[in-house]
């Protein structure tokens, strides 16, 4: 089950800190995966779901884009996937995202190099160079805080929470 990509315009803070629009998706600077100095993404829950969004400076203050929504429920952990393929004008083309639990504070993704992957306040995002992922591709571990793996499987998918 791929996430939908959701294109929404641009919200344009011009002049605004990334503390002020940070604000408006309610994300600490805990959560962002730096991909340059002025560019960063973060996921974040959103109700019964998950967002990634895009931080960047542009013409002297921050803006913010959704890149990314996936419905997640009531699930206690959930992998999604997002990747582009061809020109896409950009170095990051794939995003795996999702939620986690404790005590899962960082989510991996084996042979793949990502930024991100720490766990905040239930959700988490990698951001990759590869192209064209696809599910099968995914082979990911959600560690806790000593590196310990207390999950692990392939693909997408939704754990429900316990006692459900």
């Amino acid at each position: 089950m791929l996430a939908c990509v959701v294109a929404l315009a641009v919200t344009a803070c011009t002049g605004r800190s990334l503390d002020q629009v940070l604000a408006v998706d309610d994300v600490s600077q805990a959560a962002l995966a730096w991909l340059t100095s002025e560019r960063a993404v973060a996921a974040h829950r959103d109700g019964g779901g998950v967002r990634v969004v895009e931080y960047r400076r542009e013409n002297g203050g921050w803006v913010r884009q959704v890149l990314a929504t996936a419905s997640v429920g009531s699930a206690r952990e959930g992998v999604d996937l997002v990747s582009s393929g061809g020109d896409t004008r950009d170095e990051w083309n794939t995003w795996v995202f999702g939620v986690a639990a404790a005590p899962a504070a960082r989510v991996e993704v084996a042979d793949l190099d990502g930024v991100g992957g720490q766990v905040v306040d239930g959700a988490w995002v990698l951001v990759m160079h590869e192209r064209d992922l696809t599910p099968g591709d995914l082979e990911w571990r959600f560690l806790d805080p000593s590196g310990a793996v207390v999950q692990s499987g392939s693909g997408l998918t939704r754990l429900p929470w316990e006692g459900n």
